[in-house]
Order: structure tokens, then sequence, then C-alpha cells
């Protein structure tokens, strides 16, 4: 299937917006989007995420703000910082960097103008590359439109997050049990990677879940006893599909960037060469799905964009849910 740079910016950023919309839907915001259903929600990669590619939708971004006002009790802002440190890398590419942590100082002074919080934000520490003049722009500018609604969680799987929240408080408890729920066994390290929390914090967790016999432990790795139990009682009828929301906006949300590096010509040998890069980040999203990333081994120079950016946008519509 031959695909323009043309077409596949049009639909990496169109079917991008649509998964943030779904998601934000889902937990309550008003559009004319239908609401996650199938997939689980990350609350903080999302908000991460919908901040870094927002400029592109503002009433999206808007609709974030508006979000955390109503329903700020909900979010783990510890781990918000976690999230927001792994989108503040740079790029792969010259001149480029994906998101500025001073936007979240320029996000919790607004939240502060319109609303008494009791939680405690932490500190960001802001950078030399302060936020542009537009991201200042939308923040200034920003009201209230009543499209943010309190949070109601009646939906098992989209809204898993929330209601183990509602079971374990605002805790990394809530990140670990999903991550058993939803995936594998796997070693303290290797699940406070996937989880961004602290490592100390979740061995103390599983050892504690250990003792209790909630979870199981085989050579350092542990999981999860009674899993179907445990399903039935969060009203799951069965396995919850994985997909790691941080890693996979952070992959979708690099590519979006990429074409608005000025200092980048735009054509499709660059363009394959910022594919490359990101190879690995997409064949691990790609094995979740089961689809096969093409090996950039196997092509030469320019000839990687369509492969390449073909099933970038197969994996979009297949969290999408579209066929």
């Amino acid at each position: 299937m031959a695909i323009s740079l043309y077409e596949f910016k049009k639909q990496i950023k169109e079917y991008l917006l649509e998964i943030h919309w779904k998601q934000w839907s889902a937990l309550g915001v008003a559009s004319h989007v239908q609401p996650e259903q199938y997939w689980h929600i990350d609350v903080e990669s999302l908000i991460i995420s919908t901040l870094t590619i927002g400029l592109h939708d503002k009433r999206l971004f808007s609709a974030c703000i508006e979000w955390l006002i109503q329903n700020s009790e909900w979010v783990n802002f510890s781990r918000l910082k976690r999230i927001a440190k792994l989108f503040s890398r740079p790029l792969p590419v010259p001149g480029g960097y994906l998101f500025n942590q001073g936007i979240l100082s320029l996000l919790f002074n607004t939240l502060k103008k319109f609303k008494r919080f009791v939680i405690k934000y932490p500190d960001f520490i802001v950078t030399d590359n302060m936020p542009s003049e537009e991201y200042k722009k939308v923040f200034e500018g920003f009201k209230i439109r009543g499209i943010a609604n309190q949070l109601q969680i009646f939906e098992p799987i989209p809204h898993l997050q929330l209601l183990l929240r509602g079971y374990f408080g605002v805790d990394a408890r809530v990140e670990v049990f999903m991550h058993l729920l939803v995936d594998r066994a796997g070693n303290s390290n290797a699940i406070a990677k996937d989880v961004f929390h602290n490592q100390r914090n979740i061995y103390t967790i599983l050892e504690k879940w250990l003792k209790v016999q909630i979870v199981k432990k085989v050579n350092a790795e542990y999981s999860l006893n009674k899993k179907k139990e445990w399903l039935r009682v969060l009203g799951l009828k069965k396995n919850i599909p994985s997909v790691n929301w941080s890693k996979t906006f952070l992959l979708f949300d690099q590519l979006l960037k990429s074409f608005s590096i000025t200092e980048l010509p735009c054509d499709k040998y660059t363009l394959s060469s910022i594919f490359r890069d990101f190879y690995k980040d997409a064949a691990v999203i790609g094995d979740n799905l089961n689809l096969q990333i093409p090996e950039p081994s196997v092509y030469k120079g320019e000839q990687y964009f369509e492969p390449f950016a073909v099933t970038v946008l197969t994996i979009l519509k297949s969290l999408m849910r579209r066929s």
C-alpha cells in the first residue's frame, strides 16, 4: 500500500487525536467521539500525552485541564511527574524535544486559580527550555466551558485503574495490581519500570502481598494468585487486553512531533532514518497487538518509509478498534 508524506502526517494526527478523545470521553468529557470500551485507560499517561500534543487540538487541551479541575483527587501526581520525565527526553533528531516539564508548572498554576486544592502538588524544576509562548497563551486564556463532569466509574475495563483506586487509594498498589492482572509475572525492578513507580516501594508491596498470598513468587518473579477470582470480583468476564499507554503514547507523540521540527527536512529519506530509531519501541507495541513491525535492515534508505508508516497506522487503527 503506497502512502504519501501528506497522508501519513494527516492520518497519524487524526488517529492519535481520536484515541485521546475516546479516552477522555470515557472519563466524562463531552465529545462527538464514542467512549473507549475495549482498552483500560491510564490517566497519568493520558494527561501527559494530551499536554504533549494538545496544541494540535486546543479543545482537547482545555478538556484535559477542565477534567483535572473536577477530578484531581483521582490523579497520582507523583506518578505523573515520573511519566513527564520520560516524555521530556530529547528526540533522536537534531533540535527536537518532546515535552517540557515547565508545562506542568503552567498547568498547576492554572488549576490553583479555579479550585482550592487539598492535594499538595509536587514541585517541578523549570528547565532552561521554557514552554513556548503558544503554550502560555493557551493556559492564560483557559476558561471553564462545562464539558468535563465529575467522574462516574461504571465501566470495569476502561475505568479499571480508577476502580482499583477506589479500593486501594491513589497508590502504587493500583498499578502493581493492574500489571499482574493485565500483563504477566515479573520481578520488582521490571514491574517498577513498567508502571513508573519507585522500585523499593514496589518490592515492599509485593513482599507484603506474598505474606498474605495475594501473589506467589517463583525465581524472584511475582504473579497474581487466583487471577480468575479477581477478574470476577472486578466484574470482568475475561482477561484484559494489554497495552502500556505511557510507551505507546510516547512513540506516537514522537512521530507526530517529528513533522513539526523546522530544523529537519520533511522527506521520506529523513523520516525513514527517524523510523529506524523508533523501530525497537514500535516492535514492542506491535508484539502486544500481534502486529509485526518491518525490520529496518531489509530496506535501504527511503524504502523503509512506506512499510513502517503503513504498519504504524495499522497499530493506531487497532487501538481505535477500526478495521
